[in-house]
């Protein structure tokens, strides 16, 4: 396969990933449901195993935990 024809898939599996992240955002889930669902998009996308989402707090200064993927 040309290298051509090969970058050509990966653009198009991007955009079609893009377009699942896209539709996980702006669903009618809770935050916390979005962000994992989102997690798994993006981990899937670049073949992550594992991977952790944080949400900071600066009046607390501290990192909550929001969604992970493959950690338990």
């Amino acid at each position: 396969m040309s290298n051509s024809k090969i970058h050509l898939k990966r653009l198009m599996f991007s955009i079609a990933s893009l377009v699942d992240l896209g539709q996980e955002a702006t669903s009618s889930k809770d935050l916390s449901a979005k962000m994992k669902s989102a997690l798994y998009v993006i981990t899937g996308t670049f073949s992550v195993p594992r991977a952790a989402l944080f949400v900071y707090h600066p009046q607390r200064r501290s990192l909550e935990l929001l969604a992970d993927k493959g950690y338990i």
